[in-house]
């Protein structure tokens, strides 16, 4: 059988005294032996979580990369339209941007409507008997997260927006 007490500040050594008074064969975990214990565990995980985020990052940047050269390719005879017609390289940028940050906020919107679902699925699937994982909702990590996205999605399109100064009248046709 297994035994688990939330002291919520309460003396342990005083508890686990009596326990032992009581219960001499009984072995008492404290949650320092615990953290102790699982460190090449809670490891694992951090490597773990770190690979998965970097191949997570580079599949988004060539998802990313490519829906938006898409996105700049099929603007482009607008582009040149508007250049045509005296507006500015960075004015026809500008429009470009409009459109993308509506559709980028929108996916930031559902990330979090979706992120806000899953998180304690997600987080149940890797849990076991004896390790939990806090499940509280920290707005400072998801700030995090919402900030990476917004700088990340900020570094494609400024890759992807600089081809419109390379747009030539002549390939409007094409």
């Amino acid at each position: 059988s297994v035994l688990l007490i939330k002291l919520n500040g309460v003396d342990d050594e005083g508890i686990i005294t009596r326990i032992k008074e009581e219960f001499p064969d009984a072995t008492i975990n404290t949650p320092q032996y615990v953290l102790d214990n699982y460190s090449s565990t809670f490891l694992i995980y951090d490597l773990i979580i770190m690979i998965m985020t970097f191949l997570a990052i580079v599949l988004s940047l060539f998802v990313l990369s490519n829906i938006t050269n898409i996105f700049v390719n099929g603007k482009k005879n607008e582009l040149i339209i508007m250049r045509i017609n005296g507006f500015s390289t960075r004015q026809a940028i500008g429009y470009l941007i409009g459109e993308n940050v509506l559709t980028i906020l929108m996916s930031l919107g559902f990330a979090v409507v979706a992120g806000v679902f899953l998180n304690k699925f997600v987080i149940g699937l890797f849990e076991t008997d004896s390790t939990m994982f806090v499940r509280a909702f920290n707005p400072k990590a998801w700030l995090i997260a919402i900030v990476f996205e917004l700088v990340f999605a900020f570094i494609i399109d400024l890759l992807s927006f600089r081809r419109v100064k390379s747009f030539k009248v002549t390939d409007i046709n094409s």
